[in-house]
């Protein structure tokens, strides 16, 4: 029989997650894309290894997995026969993207209810932390083209 997850399998997922921006849902599904488990708790000490491995980077995984853009969602055929996962890997935005949205906030007039109107308006999302990458990515483009008209205007 498998042993269970240890304790500090546990705590190192978690605070690897917190590391790397993953949300709790990302890493709920990640967990369910390894093991088909729904928890942390009940999944063995090889899923609790792969697991780390896999969010370390140490471990390569399918080509088409949902952790390599541009598959950010989607369907995930895992090695027991026919089984399907539905996943919701979006890489999150990093924190220099971040950074870089709030410098590019003031230098284009933009204050934070506008932008956050914004993101609401154009992703559903109430908070700039929840944006993915790409999210991000347009949120950039939009300030520096705003910032480029506040200039020529001027």
């Amino acid at each position: 029989m498998a042993k269970g997850i240890t304790k500090a399998q546990k705590a190192k997922i978690w605070t690897k997650a917190q590391e790397i921006g993953m949300a709790e849902e990302q890493l709920r599904d990640l967990v369910r894309w390894i093991s088909g488990q729904d928890s942390t708790r009940e999944l063995t000490k090889r899923q609790g290894i792969k697991l780390i491995d896999v969010m370390e980077g140490k471990r390569s995984v399918f080509e088409n997995n949902p952790l390599n853009p541009p598959l950010l969602r989607g369907t995930i055929l895992t090695s027991k026969k026919d089984k399907k996962i539905i996943g919701r890997f979006v890489p999150l935005a990093t924190p220099g993207q971040l950074s870089f949205i709030e410098n590019l906030k003031k230098e284009a007039g933009w204050d934070d209810e506008h932008l956050t109107n914004f993101i609401r308006k154009r992703f559903s999302k109430d908070i700039l932390d929840k944006l993915g990458g790409n999210e991000a990515g347009v949120v950039i483009t939009v300030l520096k083209r705003a910032k480029k008209k506040l200039v020529t205007e001027v």
